[in-house]
Formats: C-alpha cells, structure tokens, sequence
C-alpha cells in the first residue's frame, strides 16, 4: 500500500510539474518532500495501531503490578480474610505454585 502511494505521489507530481522534465532539482525536492509527507504518515498509523494493540496489556500488567503491592506492602487484608499465607496461597494461585 506504500509502495502504491509513493508511486502515485511521484507519478502525480511529474505530470503537474509545469516545466516537464526541465527543472530536474526542482522535481527532485518536491518528490522527496512528498515522499517524507507520506513516510511520516505512514508511521503515525503504525504507531497508533501500536499503542492500540499493547493498551490491553498495559492495563493488565499495571493492575497485577498494584495487586502484587498492595498484598506485600498490605498484607492486613489476606491476614483477615485467611487464617495463615499457605491458604491464601493455596486459594489465590491455585494449582501454579
């Protein structure tokens, strides 16, 4: 699809060149200035497919990282809800320990 667009963007700025093929440097710039244009909208799109791909994973990794906190730094809650660590162990991992 790039390939096509940076073809179609050279084609078409050639054929609206007013002096042809005279003014080579000229054709040259512009070209390579469209070219640029359509390289960095090609990886704005790449990027925000990114970030919209990894968002599931950031949300999960972030809410584990808090999970993991606030059991170690704030254990009063597995205290009052297990009689000791090896049940809440038991309970939370399951068959993953």
């Amino acid at each position: 699809m790039i390939s096509v667009a940076l073809l179609t963007a050279t084609t078409t700025d050639v054929r609206q060149s007013a002096d042809g093929l005279s003014d080579r440097e000229g054709l040259k710039e512009r070209v390579a200035s469209r070219l640029d244009r359509i390289e960095a909208a090609a990886g704005r799109r790449m990027t925000r497919g990114t970030g919209v791909l990894a968002f599931p994973f950031h949300i999960v990794i972030t809410l584990s990282g808090l999970i993991i906190f606030w059991s170690t730094y704030f254990p009063s809650g597995w205290q009052a809800a297990y009689s000791d660590r090896q049940a809440f162990n038991a309970d939370t991992l399951g068959t993953y320990t």
